[in-house]
């Protein structure tokens, strides 16, 4: 592998010149070593299992869970860090720059939660996005994670990352999935290479159709601005709605129509609202922190977190979401 090798953000990352796709054949399976284009930075982190923690990140937890598997056996987290002293931009709300968000997925393998796919970003000093996605090298439990990292004007590098993972899949590394369709997997992936055409910046929410429905903030991510709101759209990119089973949760239609309770007999369950629009939930923060729910909890460590990186202004424009976690001024002191 050529190139010059850092450590940063607890990555080992290796920046590659020119270079073919290799395989390592080792007893465990096929191992990805060098990406095959130019200007891709290979990433591998060799624990991930309480990575993010150890590594200074917090985790943002959403007043609106996102839905997942029938039997629960996915999770979404979606971790962020800030360098320290900085501070949020408002108008669009956007990270300063250094700042990391990672969208980690991770599926219950016997009991346990085994981190499945890894999309994020760093912001660079010019507020650009420096994208970075990573997958299990092997099947196995504890297996590393690897990927790439490119700049987000670079489709190309994308594209090849993307291609490149799939091919891990496809040689047999990869997937946590045993006894899986690999073909469907590498395709499945390889298919979800459009980053930034699902994470333009500043995107309206939307009303109904396919793809991600919360707006998005001045970096194109969906989760800082959805943290410090009680309010949002119910997505519907997987079969059970957790939502529609919080007692602290209303949901409502548009113009005030009723919405109609959809469920499988496998465990699906979901809501909709006439015509194809999205159903709009709303957590009531207190009486949820008042039943002992986790993920209100959560919420709260979550804007406690973000309201150290707002400014005089920022605080004043998220007032109300700071109030209902019972933070101001006084109580953070």
């Amino acid at each position: 592998m050529t190139g010059a090798r850092r450590i940063a953000a607890g990555v080992a990352i290796a920046v590659t010149g020119l270079a073919s796709l290799a395989w390592a054949a080792t007893a465990r399976g096929p191992r990805l070593e060098a990406p095959s284009i130019e200007g891709l930075t290979s990433l591998r982190i060799e624990r991930p299992e309480g990575h993010w923690e150890r590594e200074g990140f917090v985790e943002l937890v959403t007043p609106i869970a996102p839905p997942t598997a029938r039997d629960e056996r996915t999770r979404v987290q979606v971790f962020v860090r800030i360098p320290e002293g900085a501070t949020l931009s408002i108008d669009p709300l956007r990270l300063p720059p250094g700042a990391e968000a990672d969208r980690v997925e991770s599926v219950r393998v016997r009991g346990r939660w085994r981190v499945a796919d890894v999309r994020g970003a760093r912001i660079t000093e010019d507020g650009r996005r420096e994208l970075r996605l990573l997958r299990p090298e092997r099947p196995d439990d504890g297996a590393p994670l690897v990927g790439f990292a490119w700049p987000e004007a670079r489709e190309d590098l994308g594209a090849a990352a993307h291609d490149a993972l799939g091919a891990l899949i496809e040689e047999g590394g990869g997937s946590l999935v045993r006894g899986g369709d690999r073909a469907q997997i590498a395709s499945l992936l390889r298919s979800r290479g459009d980053c930034t055409g699902c994470h333009t910046r500043e995107r309206a929410e939307r009303r109904g159709g396919d793809g991600a429905l919360r707006a998005t903030d001045g970096d194109g991510f969906f989760t800082p601005r959805s943290v410090l709101s009680d309010r949002a759209p119910l997505e519907h990119y997987r079969p059970r709605d957790v939502n529609v089973e919080r007692d602290a949760v209303s949901v409502t239609c548009p113009e005030g129509a009723p919405y109609e309770a959809v469920e499988d007999a496998r465990g699906g369950r979901r809501v909709r609202c006439p015509g194809g629009s999205a159903p709009i939930a709303r957590l009531d923060i207190p009486a949820a922190l008042a039943a002992g729910e986790v993920r209100a909890r959560g919420v709260c460590e979550a804007r406690r977190f973000l309201w150290t990186h707002l400014d005089g202004t920022g605080r004043a424009r998220y007032a109300d979401a700071m109030r209902a976690c019972a933070i101001t001024d006084e109580t953070m002191e």
